[in-house]
């Protein structure tokens, strides 16, 4: 069986409704075409569309005989009907500050906005006080002595104060000035209504504390409790035999860690065996350390091996990897001979490895630095921060 094709001549694309495929059916249904696939009228974009007037521009007709961007400028009396150029665009005007030497753009009246705002103040302060009264555009509510120089929060264009400006939004003035009602004066003694409270009033009857309550849904007007906080709801552990507080899921702390282990499920039922063990129950099993007789801490080690475990000492099977700190430790010092006692580092006893380490006396090696302990001697202050029996020692061998 053939598919159905559309009606219009030259197209073999599917039918979709009334004899038309999907493009041709949305044409029929704008009268472009009729039933039988005449067309009726040209598509849009057959039409030659009109264009601006303006020679070199081909943009589309907005009106007048413009296009949208030169019809803006039309209005604004830079072009004329016919297109003619009245004056010039502001882009197109470079004027700069009239004050020599400054490079700043053009604001107002020759100067810079910077030049502008000095002259202006300048000229404001030289006159005398009758002259500035009639410059000065005061709050238009009678009473108030609040201008456009004196307060930066001035509203220029409504020729209003900020403060009666805000009375206005509240409804307790009209724009005229007329009062609608009193301010509610808050008393400063006054408290929190909740029992118990000694803060200040805020807002509601309720201090900021009971306030942010209030809005929250816990407190209702007269500072009565709906419902407790999240702090003061103790629910106990959900699992069977369990008193703690449940933290998260309706269970404690200990089964949440369990659970999330994937040891018991939400209801206790216990998945896989225990690892750990209790004291007790490492005494009554008898499990001890792989390398010693000590009850076992983690991973089948007691605390100590545990920790030499953790060092990469000895794998996990108790295999030595590589030897303590302590067993390559050199026995004698490099430098004097003595044993190493105490602390030390790098085959040095404790005080050459400070002048090994902090004073750069001594090589690697034991050898003495030549110029570094020249300088030592010359100086008295630098061997009183040696310690008292290395200065001999030092000096016998550098001789």
């Amino acid at each position: 069986m053939k598919k159905r094709e559309c009606i219009v001549p030259g197209c073999i694309k599917k039918h979709k409704s009334k004899g038309f495929c999907r493009t041709h059916y949305t044409q029929y249904q704008r009268g472009i075409l009729d039933s039988l696939g005449r067309k009726l009228r040209p598509l849009q974009y057959e039409v030659e569309q009109k264009r601006c007037s303006i020679p070199g521009c081909n943009k589309k007709y907005g009106a007048k005989g413009f296009c949208t961007h030169h019809y803006v400028q039309y209005k604004r009396g830079i072009l004329d009907k016919s297109g003619k150029k009245l004056r010039p665009l502001k882009g197109e005007v470079k004027l700069e500050c009239s004050i020599p030497g400054c490079v700043r753009k053009y604001y107002a009246k020759g100067f810079c906005r910077h030049h502008y705002d000095i002259d202006r103040f300048n000229k404001f302060n030289k006159l005398s006080l009758k002259e500035r009264h009639k410059i000065e555009i005061k709050c238009r509510i009678k009473g108030c002595q609040k201008t456009n120089f004196t307060d930066k929060y001035f509203l220029k264009k409504q020729k209003i104060c900020d403060q009666h400006y805000r009375h206005i939004r509240k409804g307790i003035i009209d724009k005229s000035g007329k009062v609608l009602r009193q301010i509610k004066k808050c008393n400063p003694q006054r408290g929190c209504i909740v029992l118990g409270c000694t803060e200040k009033h805020s807002a509601k009857g309720f201090c900021k504390h009971h306030y942010r309550q209030y809005t929250n849904g816990i407190l209702d007007k007269s500072g009565k409790k709906l419902r407790p906080l999240l702090g003061e709801i103790k629910l106990e552990c959900s699992i069977s035999g369990c008193t703690n507080i449940s933290k998260s899921r309706g269970i404690c702390d200990t089964h949440y860690t369990q659970w999330r282990r994937k040891i018991i499920d939400l209801n206790g039922k216990r998945l896989r065996k225990r690892l750990r063990f209790t004291k007790e129950e490492k005494h009554d099993q008898h499990i001890t350390c792989k390398l010693c007789d000590e009850i076992t801490f983690a991973n089948g080690f007691c605390k100590y091996h545990y920790g030499h475990y953790r060092l990469g000492v000895i794998d996990l099977s108790g295999k030595k990897l590589r030897p303590l700190k302590s067993e390559t430790r050199f026995q004698n010092c490099k430098f004097c001979g003595e044993p190493i006692l105490g602390r030390g580092g790098r085959g040095f006893c404790e005080k050459h490895y400070r002048q090994y380490h902090v004073n750069g006396l001594i090589d690697f090696d034991g050898n003495l630095i030549p110029d570094k302990f020249q300088n030592i001697l010359e100086s008295e202050y630098l061997w009183n921060k040696i310690k008292d029996g290395c200065k001999g020692v030092l000096q016998d061998k550098f001789i």
